[in-house]
């Protein structure tokens, strides 16, 4: 789509805005817009069997499964620039992917998705992998981590990004996870033989609030956490 818009539609199986069901991918460029949907099922704003790279914007999007902006239906999802922000979903907020297929972000931003779940923004499962290289995952002003103001949030783990069953998670370049919120991993949960790289030394990890344990990052059952440049904290 180009200038265009999908807004104020419902789907009671899966993607209230968009479902792709071929194998010819989804491109929201520059311009467009995929708001106000929703759905019962998984992806509120759209659900693909195949790939979703998004310039344009979307937003304002709710499912009651997963995905509340974008559901990686065994596909992979590529946010370039533009924003996935104010959607909300069971896990993943703003986009979810499994079975081993990709979230990458090399730029844009994700800001106030919400999780009942884990997942403020991205949940990532059963080997996925998360890339984050650019882009501003939570508020780009933040100065608190005050609990109450937050960015994405998730009421369970992993305000920002959740990740388990062996799935892996790379944060680079000049990526920022700022002000979040979750119960455990205000930033980033990583659990179930999941994996955590941080390698740049323009990352930064900040102003990020749990309510239990791990402001910033949380590691549990058996996660991994290889921190090699970076700042969490400021």
């Amino acid at each position: 789509a180009t200038s265009s818009s999908s807004c104020s539609n419902y789907a009671t199986s899966g993607g209230g805005g968009v479902y792709q069901a071929s194998t010819s991918g989804v491109s929201v460029n520059s311009g467009s817009y995929v708001n106000y949907n929703y759905t019962d099922g998984n992806g509120g704003g759209i659900c693909s069997n195949d790939s979703v790279i998004v310039d344009g914007y979307v937003n304002y999007n709710g499912a009651s499964g997963n995905g509340g902006g974008v559901y990686g239906n065994k596909s992979s999802i590529s946010l370039n620039s533009g924003e996935i922000s104010v959607n909300k979903a069971t896990n993943g907020g703003g986009g979810y992917v499994f079975d081993g297929y990709s979230f990458s972000m090399s730029d844009g931003t994700m800001h106030k998705n919400y999780a009942s779940g884990s997942g403020g923004a991205v949940y990532a499962t059963d080997n996925a992998s998360v890339s984050i290289s650019g882009g501003v995952i939570g508020n780009a002003s933040a100065s608190s981590s005050a609990s109450s103001t937050y960015s994405n949030y998730a009421s369970s783990n992993g305000g920002a990004i959740f990740a388990n069953s062996s799935a892996d998670v790379t944060i680079s370049s000049s990526a920022k996870i700022l002000q979040n919120r979750a119960t455990q991993g205000g930033g980033i949960a990583i659990e179930g033989d999941a994996s955590l790289y941080v390698n740049s030394s323009s990352v930064v990890i900040a102003y990020n609030y749990a309510s239990s344990t791990g402001g910033g990052v949380a590691l549990c059952d058996n996660a991994s956490f290889s921190f090699t440049y970076g700042t969490i904290g400021t």
